[in-house]
């Protein structure tokens, strides 16, 4: 998440849709540079992945004018970004990096997890799978999101959207952060069952944003 006061825009990070990448391209102009939701507190309460309404409520508790910000995200395909979670997971699992995920995981699985483990596991309803729905909208379903790139897209939408709205950007110098490594097709990780499970999980966004498994 970012927030650039002077051009009044706002940055909104899904998960595993390339956040670290928009984070970081937007890094020299932000006023408010989000972090690690285990270093928020009462003064700070900025973390990467809060939701449009979480901010939203951050934006009123500090005074500032909502509805004068142009707020934006990038959404992905939901069969891809749950390989890409899946990914994430595996890597803080062999990193250690956090040691209660690690916990339960392990409490969980008793080893690690297949990616059908980790997909029927998943809550919609939580900060990392969520869906676009409990990211970006209000609990009436307003979105409250204005502008959405696609992250098959990135390099190419971001230059431009950045562009313009007053800061240019090159689409060289947007570069690809944080990819998950040593991994397949996204296809190749379904079967039958497991793609009816998206499909029905994220259904809504997948006819939203016009994607197909």
């Amino acid at each position: 998440m970012r927030i650039l006061h002077s051009q009044k825009l706002v940055f909104l990070s899904m998960p595993r849709a390339g956040s670290t990448t928009v984070r970081n391209t937007l890094d020299q102009y932000s006023d408010v540079k989000s972090v690690h939701v285990s270093k928020v507190d009462a003064d700070f309460p900025f973390f990467h992945h809060m939701t449009a309404s979480e901010l939203k409520a951050a934006f009123e508790a500090k005074g500032w004018q909502w509805d004068d910000y142009r707020k934006f995200c990038v959404v992905r395909n939901p069969y891809d970004r749950l390989v890409s979670l899946y990914h994430l997971s595996l890597n803080i699992l062999a990193n250690q990096r956090k040691q209660s995920l690690k916990g339960r995981l392990m409490a969980r699985f008793g080893s690690v997890p297949t990616f059908e483990d980790y997909l029927y596991a998943i809550n919609t309803n939580s900060h990392l799978p969520c869906t676009f729905k409990f990211f970006a909208c209000a609990p009436d379903g307003e979105v409250l999101i204005d502008d959405l790139l696609k992250f098959e897209n990135l390099s190419t939408e971001l230059s431009d959207y950045l562009t313009q709205r007053g800061i240019p950007t090159q689409e060289q110098e947007v570069p690809r952060l944080n990819a998950s490594e040593d991994r397949r097709k996204y296809r190749s990780y379904y079967d039958d069952k497991s793609r009816q499970f998206v499909a029905e999980k994220f259904g809504e966004e997948i006819d939203r944003f016009g994607y197909e498994f």
